[in-house]
């Protein structure tokens, strides 16, 4: 089972502390492969750790492509999209989400996979995370909201340690749902947070 997690904060020093402790909480999640990824001028963190199950070749993420979109994804796609033996479903999910233009093209693309998944997407043309879990909730997908100085929010599949001494309360992404977050509004990075 792969480890998966973001991070959006006003505080680019607090996205790289999430990024830590992220990071260190997913890396027993995924043996194989363990790696950071930013936009946002580092406002927005994704960490990934995989553990390589299906596929020929090894799927490493966080899957970044040209445009600047960035998936995770801790799942398995038995139906609803062609996945052959050999292949990762994590890049051919990626490869179909590649095409998408708009919103609702990647709520289609999503919608279709069939299987247990926990995942994490941002969507850079239209500036948008997406997130969610399968209709059972197979995978783990915690969210957390802080609303101290800075502003933050985290998704992770493992609970991370605070960044702070105060502790933090995390809760299942509710099961069966695709959740969107969009910063097109915000301006500049952090905007959204003010």
């Amino acid at each position: 089972m792969c480890g998966i997690g973001c991070c959006l904060s006003s505080s680019v020093d607090v996205a790289n502390k999430w990024a830590e402790s992220m990071k260190r909480a997913l890396s027993s999640r995924g043996p194989d492969f363990l790696a950071t990824s930013q936009v946002l001028a580092g406002h927005l963190k994704f960490s990934a750790a995989v553990l390589h199950l299906r596929g020929r070749d090894m799927a490493r993420q966080p899957v970044c492509d040209a445009a600047g979109n960035v998936l995770l994804w801790n799942g398995e796609i038995f139906g609803g999209i062609a996945v052959e033996e050999s292949e990762s479903d994590t890049n051919v999910l990626a490869g179909l989400l590649r095409s998408a233009v708009t919103k609702s093209e990647v709520l289609s693309i999503i919608e279709r996979a069939d299987g247990p998944f926990g995942f994490i997407f941002w969507h850079s043309l239209t500036s948008t995370l997406f997130f969610g879990r399968d209709k059972f909730g197979r995978r783990s997908l915690l969210v957390n909201v802080q609303a101290a100085d800075t502003a933050e929010f985290v998704l992770c599949s493992a609970a991370p340690e605070s960044r702070t001494s105060s502790p933090v309360e995390w809760e299942e992404v509710r099961m069966g749902g695709i959740f969107t977050l969009s910063l097109r509004s915000a301006g500049e990075p952090g905007a959204a947070f003010r």
